[in-house]
């Protein structure tokens, strides 16, 4: 297989990570108490596509060189505060805009030079 797979998969999960990075912050915006915080639906929908995730992360790990997957792993930086701006319509700083677009410049840099 060509390693382009390996690295879109690579990055779907990372994207499926933030997506439940997500879910956990709509889940901690509902006003629970007890172990209803815990043992609602959201937070287990959460765990079960981050750990899921993460399983398949560490498999990816056979064919991608690990310099690899800590950069693509850096996608997430960007993916959290977009996917928040679009589903929970949060505004970003400044500072965090600047953030973002030094995180792509590295990404870049790293993937290309």
């Amino acid at each position: 297989m060509s390693n382009y797979i390996y690295i879109g998969a690579f990055l779907i999960l990372v994207l499926a990570s933030s997506v439940s990075q997500i879910l956990l912050k709509t889940s901690a915006n509902e006003n629970r108490e007890g172990i209803g915080i815990f043992l609602n639906y959201k937070v287990m929908i959460a765990y079960g596509i981050l750990f899921s995730a993460m399983v398949l992360i560490a498999m990816l790990y056979r064919f991608i060189p690990l310099s690899t997957g800590t950069l693509l792993e850096s996608a997430s930086f960007v993916f959290v505060p977009a996917l928040s701006c679009l589903i929970l319509k949060e505004r970003m700083a400044a500072r965090q805009k600047v953030g973002v677009v030094f995180i792509l410049f590295g990404i870049i840099i790293v993937a290309f030079f």
